[in-house]
């Protein structure tokens, strides 16, 4: 498993005044503010939820003989992607066109995205990283207290 820098929520401070309303999300490795974000908003670790959504994959039907795991990272850390192919799980669309079954998992510090997990058929199209396919399971929430991270994992 990969060791993902775990982030820090630090205060805002200016000219001795702390900044109640905002917070910093602090790289610790790079020693650098990844973002400022508002006070409801929650850090959402890729340290502990990639390892419990791996769980889950473990723990689910899905045969994972083969599957190939990706991580993709970006921004000093404030945005990563983590894909997880399934080649035992594929269907054809086409004369010798087949695609496997993926799981996405995203998740940004720097607030460019909601933690967002998709389950789809995708194939990618073009160099940009353009892809096409059909979702079939999709969780996404904005990094309030309301997020239910357990919950995406459950849909698993």
């Amino acid at each position: 498993m990969e060791d993902f820098i775990r982030m820090e929520e630090r205060p805002i401070i200016v000219e001795g005044v702390e900044l109640n309303k905002h917070k910093a999300i602090w790289n610790p490795e790079t020693e650098r503010t990844v973002s400022v974000v508002g006070s409801g908003y929650q850090l959402v670790q890729n340290a502990d939820v990639f390892p419990q959504f791996e769980d889950a994959i473990r723990l689910s039907n899905l045969d994972t003989n083969g599957m190939e795991r990706i991580v993709q990272t970006s921004h000093d850390g404030g945005r990563t992607v983590v894909s997880y192919d399934f080649p035992e799980h594929s269907i054809s669309i086409g004369e010798n066109d087949d695609v496997n079954l993926t799981l996405t998992v995203l998740n940004s510090y720097d607030t460019s995205w909601r933690f967002r997990v998709l389950g789809g058929a995708f194939r990618l199209l073009c160099a940009n990283g353009m892809i096409v396919g059909d979702t079939f399971m999709e969780y996404s929430g904005k990094h309030t207290a309301s997020l239910d991270t357990e919950r995406a994992i459950r849909n698993l």
